[in-house]
């Protein structure tokens, strides 16, 4: 295989690689905010209720 050959499959390699961590990135991202968001949310529906009283 020619250095050529070599350099453009790393590259291919190296571009699919970067593909699938943005893909982690997002997933990770999505559920951490989720998390973030029901925790945030529980927590104002027992402040809410405390309000009430």
């Amino acid at each position: 295989m020619s250095r050529l050959e070599k350099n453009i499959e790393s590259k291919s390699k190296l571009r699919k690689y970067k593909y699938i961590m943005r893909i982690l990135f997002l997933i990770t991202m999505i559920i951490g905010t989720s998390v973030c968001v029901f925790i945030v949310d529980s927590n104002a529906k027992k402040y809410a209720r405390n309000e009430t009283i």
